[in-house]
């Protein structure tokens, strides 16, 4: 596979504590890097030593997986604005195919980080449901707004692969089946895209629920 990076580490708390100062004057603050925000120690030193300040807007990415009622509540408890969880399927098989790991995990994560937030009715806490659109799901999108409608988030962000991934040695073992990256791009498939994003569209609409389309 192509890594973009081979070894990525955790950011030193020497490196965190100097920025300290920084921090306390951003506006916009992107808590994300290579792999996933809550494995990393710095993250959550961060949101626990990080007071809520107006104005300032704090956003992380997350796969969703390791948010158990614990974190959830740390979460919710904290300065963060926006948490955008990258779930890219509507379905248990194809959760596997285009990310792998555990699709129930992935759920009943954000299951317990909605639950916190009603715990807390002072939170501003904004929930975003990701999905990179590709032929493997598309099909899936419709479902995957009436999912994200049953789980209570905020919005429905979707977006698509990008044409610089379009080299036919990309490719990403998955068990049986292989992700291939210049087969999955909307483009090969524009009449099925646009059918399938309409229909969502208009299911979004009729639900009420916040769908972006950042194609």
């Amino acid at each position: 596979g192509m890594e973009l990076v081979k070894s990525p580490e955790m950011m030193a708390d020497v490196v965190l504590d100097g920025l300290q100062e920084q921090l306390l004057i951003a506006i916009r603050i992107v808590t994300v890097g290579v792999g996933e925000t809550m494995v990393s120690p710095g993250f959550w030193r961060f949101l626990e030593r990080h007071p809520k300040i107006e104005r300032q807007y704090i956003r992380t990415n997350s796969n969703g997986s390791l948010i158990t009622p614990q974190s959830a509540e740390k979460l919710v408890a904290s300065a963060l604005s926006e948490i955008s969880i990258s779930i890219d399927a509507a379905t248990s098989e194809t959760y596997q195919k285009v990310r792998g790991g555990e699709f129930s995990r992935v759920i009943r994560g954000i299951r317990n980080l909605i639950a916190a937030i009603k715990e807390r009715p002072d939170s501003a806490l904004l929930i975003f449901a990701n999905i990179t659109l590709m032929r493997e799901n598309i099909e899936e999108l419709e479902a995957f707004v009436l999912l994200c409608y049953d789980l209570g988030v905020d919005a429905v962000v979707c977006s698509q692969l990008f044409s610089f991934g379009d080299a036919p040695e990309w490719k990403a073992p998955r068990g049986e089946w292989t992700f291939n990256y210049s087969e999955q791009m909307l483009s090969r498939h524009e009449a099925l895209a646009h059918r399938c994003i309409t229909t969502a569209h208009h299911t979004a609409q009729q639900l009420g629920v916040d769908l972006r389309l950042e194609c």
